[in-house]
């Protein structure tokens, strides 16, 4: 406002602070009404100015609610311009710094540097009473008064009471700058926490927020005034100042970092307070596929039950939310999630013509040690989510995602989970009108179906376009595909000569391997996983879980030269050199043993008057030749009966000790162990 020629005129900037909006007030100023007076500002003629009487009365109302009475207002110009800027106490309150690195509003900067120059006025007056007689004209009284009604008009950031403001100046005088920042940005000097007969005591101060933040970390999540109940009721005992409840609120809002979990646990703090990670979708189908379990919130009836809900476990590649596999049932279990991945293992076979296996698969914790084995055949690298991070898996909020696009859209629509707000909820009375006209549980199965059958309608062009791209994709192995698929045999099975006999199907099938090391496992029992879909090969587990082969189906040859055909030869010979590898492996272990013990014995010194200690040496030495090379060594030279002698051994036995005997003669000479 200025007053020029007794007139009081109103500035552009006056009227912004009143409140008008800057384009109302320059189309006022371009209409120039009768009521809208204007002249050159005579300091700056780029600007208006605006006379006050000829307002309108709404408009003069609304300045006077603002600066109160102009004649006065402009009454208290002279002591406006005693008022000097501050500079040092702008860059004061500029540089000010509290919880660790927070800067001062702009708004409290500014209240607090126009403080400080009002305060500095006011330190200079009282120290010369003549300026007040002099330059302002008044008495005492009235220039206390004109203080007053100046920070009030003004909105300086004092008290207004004569008594709180002079010792508002005696602080200032002591402590400065600092004494005008309130206790929220961290002023000590003005803190509610801390506070002692000697002033603030920083110790105190960490044990007062110590017993607040205990409380706050309550698993019973207590609000800000129960906390203050009961801090309060220690800070008595004690006798330490007792706290607001707005004090405390305060405490707790700036320490919500430390007491979330706590009040909230450790899942909330995860999602509220611990660094997220911001991750971006696969470039291409395959790479990363989640599942999860889903009670659809659609109900059924059955009998005198209407709220029955079915659940289904999703498969969900991350690339486009696509659902490649799901399956459905009263409940979640890990049958139902195997089943699932294996309508996802089918559903790719389907599209892309072969057995491809996922890159990565994400799963809850859910029967997880169970499950580890299956879920590692499925997908080439298994990561459980981290437990309490929902924001980990994607397809919790694909779930909600259903729900709101297809399911609400049901008459049979139970509404969102129990958090949701009740204004997002069905009408229940109406539910329970129309309740016997809720599906069956097949009805909803249907449903559910149908729903993420659109889904994939929706998806897939893009879904297959994307793998067609892909150039890095991963072929099932049959050990996997068998884990995937198949199913376990509920008898386990030893190795026979023929191999492992099983019935399936009503038929007795015999499953053989190559791997030498399947039958060096004799010892062991098998589990057999099974795919019925496809008997020609299975999966034996020993029972340890240590060891797993794929056995193939032992093809049965005909006895007959004349219906053998040349695959059946070429078997017949598989197995032959199989079997003569197996012999040789036999023997060169017999040769093996031979040479370590006959290095062994060599060292070890013989009682030749000893015949238990002789015969046990020549046990290691002669094999099954121990009781004539006694009698040689004794001169003992008993004639045999022949009525005893064994009869000859088949030829193939007298060849196969005949070559071990061949050996052992060659190698050592039993007349030194007998000198």
């Amino acid at each position: 406002m200025k007053l020029i020629n007794n007139t009081i005129y109103i500035e552009f900037a006056d009227f912004i602070a009143a409140g008008w909006k800057e384009q109302t007030v320059k189309m006022a100023n371009h209409r120039n009404g009768p009521s809208w007076m204007m002249i050159p500002d005579p300091n700056d003629k780029r600007k208006v100015l605006v006379e006050f009487e000829p307002l309108r009365a709404k408009d003069k109302e609304r300045l006077v609610a603002h600066f109160g009475n102009p004649y006065e207002y402009l009454a208290r110009e002279p002591l406006r311009k005693l008022v000097v800027p501050d500079v040092k106490a702008e860059l004061f309150y500029k540089d000010y710094r509290y919880d660790g690195g927070k800067s001062l509003p702009m708004e409290h900067q500014c209240k607090y540097t126009n403080a400080s120059a009002f305060l500095n006025m006011l330190i200079r007056v009282t120290a010369d009473k003549r300026v007040v007689k002099k330059e302002l004209n008044l008495t005492l009284d009235q220039f206390w008064s004109q203080v007053a009604d100046l920070i009030k008009s003004d909105g300086i950031e004092l008290p207004s009471s004569y008594r709180r403001l002079l010792s508002k100046i005696d602080e200032y005088k002591e402590k400065g700058y600092e004494s005008l920042i309130d206790w929220r940005f961290g002023n000590k000097l003005s803190a509610r926490i801390g506070k002692s007969e000697f002033g603030f005591d920083p110790e105190l101060e960490r044990k007062q927020v110590a017993f607040i933040r205990k409380v706050a970390s309550k698993h019973q999540n207590f609000d800000a005034a129960q906390v203050t109940e009961k801090c309060n009721k220690i800070f008595e005992r004690k006798q330490w100042s007792c706290v607001s409840r707005s004090t405390v609120y305060n405490v707790m809002r700036r320490n919500k970092h430390l007491t979330l979990a706590g009040s909230a646990g450790k899942r909330e703090y995860n999602n509220r307070i611990a660094m997220q990670h911001i991750r971006r979708r696969p470039k291409h189908p395959l790479y990363y596929l989640t599942l999860d379990g889903w009670t659809a919130e659609l109900l059924y009836q059955e009998g005198n039950n209407y709220n029955g809900r079915l659940v289904v476990v999703v498969v969900l590649d991350a690339f486009n939310n696509y659902p490649v596999g799901w399956a459905i049932g009263e409940r979640e279990t890990t049958d139902l999630i195997r089943e699932a991945n294996r309508n996802a293992a089918r559903h790719i076979k389907e599209l892309f013509g072969d057995y491809y296996q996922p890159r990565q698969l994400q799963s809850d914790h859910y029967g997880l040690k169970n499950l580890t084995p299956f879920y590692q055949a499925m997908a080439h690298l298994h990561t459980p989510a981290a437990v309490g991070n929902a924001k980990s898996k994607i397809i919790e909020p694909y779930f909600k995602y259903l729900n709101k696009k297809y399911c609400q859209f049901l008459p049979n629509w139970s509404g969102f989970n129990i958090t949701a707000k009740k204004s997002n909820q069905p009408n229940i009375e109406f539910l329970d009108k129309i309740k016997k006209t809720f599906p069956t549980k097949q009805g909803v199965a249907l449903q559910i179906n149908d729903i993420l059958l659109q889904e994939r309608e929706l998806k897939q062009a893009d879904y297959c376009a994307s793998f067609d791209e892909c150039t890095d994709r991963l072929l099932m192995n049959r050990m996997d595909r068998l884990m995937v698929y198949g199913r376990a045999h509920k008898f386990t099975n030893a190795i026979t000569g023929a191999g492992l006999q099983i019935a399936l199907n009503g038929d007795r099938l015999v499953y053989d391997s190559f791997d030498p090391q399947f039958r060096e496992l004799q010892h062991y029992n098998w589990q057999v996983i099974y795919d019925r879909d496809d008997l020609t090969s299975v999966l034996a587990i020993s029972a340890d879980g240590k060891y797993k082969f794929v056995l193939d189906e032992k093809r049965r040859l005909p006895m007959d030269v004349h219906s053998t055909t040349p695959a059946d030869n070429d078997y017949r010979s598989r197995i032959s050199n199989y079997n003569k590898h197996q012999v040789d492996k036999v023997m060169q272990t017999y040769l093996e043993d031979a040479e370590i013990v006959e290095a062994e014995m060599a060292t070890m010194p013989t009682v030749i008057n000893d015949r238990a200690e002789a015969a046990l040496k020549l046990m290691f030495t002669d094999r099954g030749q121990q009781k004539e090379s006694l009698q040689d060594a004794k001169g003992l030279r008993a004639i045999e009966d022949s009525q005893t002698a064994e009869p000859p051994k088949p030829q193939q036995d007298q060849n196969w000790q005949q070559l071990q005997q061949d050996y052992f003669n060659s190698k050592m000479d039993f007349n030194e162990y007998l000198d």
